[in-house]
């Protein structure tokens, strides 16, 4: 039959079946399901950070200090990122600790001030920190906050509801739909330490976590984000170990993105990082520190399945614009013009809005926070602060610029004393260049002990000290904030925190300790209970407690003055795992 066909009339034919099944592959590979991308918006223990902080940065070699983080610039921020649009998938996930208990807002409103905050930022779901799950620590009182008045509130996640510390309607997992995306999200506890084996979180944990990811699968939850309390080695530990995990992401204080180095910020690695599994299959890993003044945008890059083909996305650090160079203290153009161009570094006008809320509060807060007390024209590092600034000042990790200014305070406010000692968890933050104000004064010693006042002769001060750091030998970094800062004495630290070499200044110059002389020590009220394990501090000796208010002597030393700082300031000399002195 075909014979009987005309050539040209087969030609045509054959012409129009390849035009229709070219059309038809054209029409498929258009329509087909292309890779999608999920975004994933985090922060880390907000802290109650309502009001922004000042931290020392650097911008093209220059010292600079910025004000960063708060409650209105993150909102901000999150705006800016498009993360209210609705035009692509994301989620918005809070892990750590809401408020802090030591917060002047906490203080006065009992959670009410955050829960504010984060009705108006609306996150998806909330994992809180391991502080959330102690007896008294306020949080299911802080959750039935949330929400208030029709206003958004995220799922509070949990692996353990048990105990009147959590409330009714925490869950292990939450499942949401993000345009026409159904994502699962799934709470990891980690341990506070690696355990013997060196994994930091319990395999039992790691089961359960796995169990419930395979269930989510199962009723068609394409994409897996692990939200977990603990730190980097977890979060890794995490991503190898559950296989359905496509993400996890970590409340752990390390920063990840490594041109943070260039605003003179630690950072341990990338961001994000891509964890690759035995089977060949991804899962990404990103962190965001630093109370609320990081916010991660954590970009998964998808399969039609969920599977993850690729990580990206970047850690913003956000600054309200305010930027002082710290050898002129004027504002620079072009130093700001460098910040603004930096990979991580967001200039941003704070949520107008959200502003006026957290002023509401902050105003009601009994005294003026925002009062100034003196001009710092320098950087004084609290032994906490982990920043490249501070540990390039020192050549000792754990040395207190802001400890050993502190102990001179003490000593000023209690004149009969001859040494100063102070631990360095009492200092909270550090000082920078600038005005330092009434409520900066209030962040850096939140915990405000009263002085008190001991005799001891140089064979218990020293043996005190041995013992102290002894007892911290076993826990060295973990317990570093037990460490001694102050004034009047001085000690090198060796390896293994060994101690030797002790001075005390009297007449203006440095003398060796003699064991036989009695030395009158002010410290603080829970030093002296034996709190921080400072036990060896008191055994079988009694302080008195002269009634002076830390914070208060500190205020009253800086008052008026213009702090400079020099070399004598840092008077403690420890060198942990180095040669001693």
């Amino acid at each position: 039959m075909n014979e009987k066909i005309p050539v040209f009339a087969r030609v045509c034919a054959g012409l129009l079946i390849g035009a229709a099944c070219a059309g038809y592959f054209v029409y498929a590979q258009f329509f087909a399901e292309k890779p999608w991308v999920l975004t994933v918006f985090h922060v880390n223990s907000f802290s109650s950070r309502l009001e922004p902080s000042r931290e020392a940065l650097t911008a093209g070699g220059v010292n600079i200090t910025a004000e960063t983080g708060g409650a209105a610039i993150l909102k901000s921020e999150l705006d800016s990122l498009g993360a209210y649009s609705g035009r692509k998938p994301a989620i918005l996930l809070s892990t750590g600790m809401p408020y802090d208990t030591l917060s002047p807002f906490y203080g006065s409103y009992h959670g009410e001030a955050e829960a504010a905050a984060y009705n108006s930022i609306c996150f998806d779901a909330l994992l809180p920190g391991r502080e959330a799950y102690e007896e008294g620590s306020g949080f299911a009182d802080f959750a039935s906050r949330l929400g208030v008045s029709g206003k958004c509130a995220p799922s509070v996640l949990s692996g353990d509801t048990s105990g009147d510390s959590m409330p009714m309607s925490a869950v292990r997992y939450k499942a949401f739909e993000k345009n026409g995306r159904k994502i699962g999200v799934i709470a990891l506890h980690a341990e506070g330490k690696a355990s013997g084996k060196g994994e930091p979180v319990p395999a039992d944990e790691l089961s359960a976590v796995s169990r419930t990811a395979e269930t989510l699968r199962k009723k068609g939850i394409g994409v897996i984000i692990i939200a977990s309390d603990g730190d980097l080695a977890a979060a890794k530990q995490a991503a190898r170990k559950i296989r359905e995990a496509d993400a996890v992401v970590s409340s752990g204080d390390t920063i990840l993105g490594n041109d943070f180095r260039d605003l003179g910020l630690p950072s341990e690695g990338p961001y994000p990082l891509t964890v690759r599994r035995a089977d060949g299959s991804m899962a990404c890993v990103s962190l965001a520190g630093r109370s609320a003044e990081i916010l991660g945008e954590l970009r998964l890059r998808l399969d039609s399945d969920g599977n993850v083909l690729s990580c990206g996305g970047s850690p913003h650090l956000m600054l309200n614009g305010s930027i002082m160079v710290e050898d002129s203290g004027d504002k620079n153009d072009e130093v700001r013009r460098a910040v603004a161009r930096h990979i991580y570094a967001d200039l941003l006008k704070p949520d107008r809005a959200l502003s006026e809320t957290v002023a509401k509060y902050s105003s009601s807060i009994p005294g003026n926070r925002s009062e100034r007390i003196t001009e710092s024209r320098g950087l004084y590092c609290s032994m906490g602060d982990r920043s490249l600034r501070c540990l390039k000042s020192s050549a000792d990790p754990t040395a207190s610029g802001l400890g050993t200014l502190l102990g001179k305070a003490m000593l000023k406010a209690v004149p009969e004393a001859d040494i100063a000692l102070l631990n360095g968890g009492a200092l909270h933050r550090s000082m920078y260049a600038g005005p330092v104000t009434a409520g900066m004064l209030q962040d850096m010693i939140p915990e405000d002990d009263t002085l008190v006042l001991m005799d001891l002769s140089g064979a218990e001060l020293v043996g005190s000290l041995r013992a102290l750091y002894a007892g911290i030998k076993e826990g060295y970094p973990a317990s570093a904030q037990s460490l001694a800062c102050g004034s009047g004495i001085r000690f090198s630290v060796g390896n293994g925190l060994t101690l030797g070499n002790f001075e005390v200044s009297t007449g203006g110059a440095w003398h060796p300790v003699r064991p036989e002389a009695s030395y009158r020590v002010v410290t603080l009220l829970s030093l002296a209970r034996g709190q921080h394990g400072w036990g060896p501090l008191v055994r079988g000796r009694k302080a008195r407690d002269t009634g002076i208010m830390a914070r208060l002597a500190f205020r009253k030393f800086l008052e008026g003055e213009k702090i400079t700082p020099q070399v004598e300031t840092r008077e403690m000399v420890m060198q942990p795992e180095r040669g001693g002195k």
